[in-house]
């Protein structure tokens, strides 16, 4: 039996949600994301934010680039961040 709460997102709608996320968070598609920026912008979990990332990767779709970000010691450490690319008009 399924769980009420549960929605139901193709892959396609989830990608989008993602894509719309870092579109509201600061207008620029060029900046990179980490999975917890990915998974905070977007309301998913970080689980299901790799598994989505990770579609797109085989895609060729996702580009990974490491980023500057502060740790809990409030420390600078270098991580992966990725970006989105657009699927081009031809798919």
């Amino acid at each position: 039996m399924s769980d009420p709460r549960m929605i139901d997102l193709t892959e396609a709608q989830i990608i989008e949600e993602l894509q719309s996320a870092l579109d509201k968070a600061d207008g620029d598609s060029s900046r990179a994301f980490t999975t917890s920026e990915y998974a905070d912008l977007s309301g998913l979990s970080r689980t299901v934010v790799r598994a989505k990332l990770s579609k797109l990767k085989s895609a060729g779709r996702l580009e990974t680039v490491m980023v500057n970000r502060r740790n809990l010691a409030d420390r600078l450490q270098q991580i992966s961040a990725y970006r989105i690319i657009p699927k081009a008009d031809d798919e």
